[in-house]
């Protein structure tokens, strides 16, 4: 009987809850916002980002943002060899390839800061350089293809936005003026202003994971290393949808050329950086299958002429290397050691002077 009386106050404190209730009640949330807003700096998310928000071996939009975040908190910067672009870059510029050829050629003291993101659009490759510290030193090399050139900016919108944890004044003028929808700017509070970012479901997921189990994912540099060909169904699948974005690739050529020069203006503006354009390789089979000779062809034309025009090295990995299609796993992501190998040296040997 009095188990049974006490349920009922219980549930009559739910529904009609006294004043003192709600008080702490709103209090407790009001000390966890507080908290929060504390507790998840830009400082704090460089510390201890990568411990606790890793969301699985190829998160690699949480590895950039931290990398890029570290460098900012950074108490002295070492000359630096950065990498953008999307995962065809990632898997055939490896870091540990890069910082060995930079040892080789007597620049130990230079770090690899490898921002590659899958299917990274010119706007991601911008955002993370504007987000570099304005004294840093070195080259940037930016992997360039066609299909960076077809996507179209109207979706920057979502979850392509917030990507990465990144967010920044220059990128919401930006973004503003194509009439994307963004939350407000709090300025510096770090926490409101990627909000999306820190907080979707997987990464909500994943920081509860690594907590209860003191781990999280390790990071790896080429998924795809070392893997056979996936079958020619599978590579079809993706190549189809490759097709499929380069079909756009005259009406986007433009808009994604406007940010290219955004990026050349913002290395420019900094002293001691250089810029290198870098095309990522692609599978013969890729062009055996669907042909886009013609439409790589020109692209290569602009580049190497933008590239004169403006004094920049544009290096292209099908000149660096000779690649077959048993060196990729599918149509465009390198999988043999060795020619990633040659590529990275060919790459290095390419920036040393300009350091």
């Amino acid at each position: 009987m009095a188990d049974k009386k006490l349920l009922q106050e219980f549930c009559r404190g739910l529904v009609k809850p006294s004043m003192t209730a709600v008080l702490v009640a709103l209090g407790s949330l009001f000390l966890c916002c507080l908290l929060f807003l504390l507790l998840v700096t830009s400082r704090a998310m460089a510390t201890f980002g990568d411990d606790f928000l890793t969301v699985s071996t190829d998160d690699y939009d949480l590895a950039a943002t931290t990398r890029v975040l570290r460098l900012q908190h950074a108490s002295a910067l070492s000359r630096s060899l950065v990498i953008l672009g999307a995962s065809t870059t990632r898997s055939s510029l490896l870091e540990s390839d890069l910082a060995v050829t930079l040892d080789s050629v007597g620049l130990d003291d230079v770090e690899v800061v490898k921002l590659c993101t899958s299917a990274q659009y010119l706007w991601h490759s911008f955002t993370m350089l504007n987000s570099l510290p304005m004294d840093l030193r070195g080259v940037v090399v930016l992997g360039i293809g066609p299909p960076g050139f077809a996507r179209e900016l109207d979706q920057l919108e979502g979850s392509i936005v917030y990507r990465l944890g990144l967010r920044s004044l220059v990128a919401d003028d930006f973004l503003r003026a194509r009439n994307v929808a963004l939350r407000r700017n709090w300025g510096n509070v770090y926490a409101l202003n990627n909000f999306d970012f820190l907080f979707t479901r997987d990464r909500r997921s994943a920081a509860v994971k690594n907590l209860i189990t003191g781990r999280s994912p390790q990071l790896v540099d080429n998924r795809h290393l070392n893997k056979p060909p996936i079958s020619v169904q599978k590579r079809r699948i993706l190549g189809d949808q490759v097709v499929e974005l380069l079909s756009d690739y005259q009406e986007n050529y433009t808009e994604n050329f406007q940010i290219l020069e955004m990026i050349r203006r913002e290395v420019d503006s900094r002293e001691g950086l250089s810029l290198i354009l870098y095309e990522a390789p692609v599978s013969p089979w890729f062009f055996k299958e669907y042909g886009q000779e013609a439409l790589y062809e020109s692209f290569d034309q602009a580049m190497a002429s933008y590239a004169a025009t403006h004094g920049l090295l544009f290096l292209q990995a099908d000149e660096l290397a000779s690649l077959q299609e048993s060196h990729f796993s599918d149509w465009a992501h390198l999988s043999s050691p060795e020619v990633a190998k040659t590529l990275s040296r060919k790459v290095v040997d390419a920036a040393a002077p300009l350091f």
